[in-house]
Parts: C-alpha cells; sequence; structure tokens
C-alpha cells in the first residue's frame, strides 16, 4: 500500500504500553499522541509502524501482540486545506520505555491509561486507545 493518495494522507504507528501506561508523544504543533508517521511507497503497514516508531523514540525492542489493529480517520490541514487522514495503529509492549525522542517532538509521558485518555489531544486518537486497552484486558 503506498503513502499518500490524491485522496488524503496514510500514516502508521503504535499504541505502545509498559505496565499499566501507554507513550504518548507532544508533537511541536502541541498534540499528544501515539507514534505514528506517513508511509513511505511500497512500504509495507508494519514496515512503516516500526520505522516510525524508531525515528521518532529510538525504541527497537518491542513485542507486538498480533491480532490487533485499530483504524482512524479524521480531516488535517495541509496547505490552506483540509484532506482526510488515515491512521492505522498497532498495538506493542515495550520492555525499556528508555525513549529519545526526535526533533518532531517536544515531550514524552509514559501515562496510566485513563490519564493518557485525558491527555491524548483528539477524540479519534482517544478511540484507539480505548480499543487497546479493551483488547489488552481481555488477554489471558
Amino acid at each position: 500500500m503506498g503513502s499518500d493518495t490524491e485522496t488524503g494522507e496514510f500514516a502508521c504507528g503504535f499504541i505502545l504500553f509498559r505496565g499499566d501506561c501507554t507513550l504518548l508523544l507532544r508533537h511541536t504543533e502541541g498534540h499528544w499522541a501515539p507514534p505514528k508517521g506517513r508511509v513511505e511507497p511500497g512500504e509495507a503497514e508494519m514496515e512503516a509502524a516500526l520505522r516510525e516508531l524508531r525515528e521518532e523514540t529510538g525504541l527497537r525492542d518491542i513485542a507486538v501482540f498480533e491480532g490487533f489493529s485499530h483504524e482512524i480517520g479524521y480531516l488535517k490541514r495541509r496547505d490552506g486545506a483540509e484532506i482526510p487522514k488515515r491512521v492505522l495503529f498497532f498495538l506493542a509492549e515495550s520492555p525499556s520505555g528508555e525513549v529519545r525522542l526526535s526533533d518532531e517532538h517536544t515531550a514524552f509521558d509514559w501515562l496510566e491509561w485513563d490519564a493518557a485518555l485525558a491527555r491524548t489531544t483528539h477524540d479519534t486518537t482517544r478511540e484507539a486507545l480505548a480499543a487497546a486497552r479493551e483488547f489488552l484486558q481481555q488477554q489471558p
């Protein structure tokens, strides 16, 4: 699947957890969200999510949870126009939690789920976090 289409942007990322906490990054534009970024041409969705995670957090040693993906959609302003953006999130656990931020972000925080839901800027991101939490609660 390619990255951007004529109809908008496509990105992939991870809802990353560690114990009872999940990771949020504060983008330079001010919003809080899990690590994510655009899929490059010819790149598979999981490849893009892993690459973006490495680029934005420095994290490499993660355990991806099979069976979870959650897609959100919203309108994003670009070049004075609103364009549709789709983001596909996967779920993974981070044993270390040692984040090294890229220059795209100004802060990070490992937050308990309720605090993360409150801190997250956008409703669609809250929806993805809630779906990940529910999935984890159903695991044996």
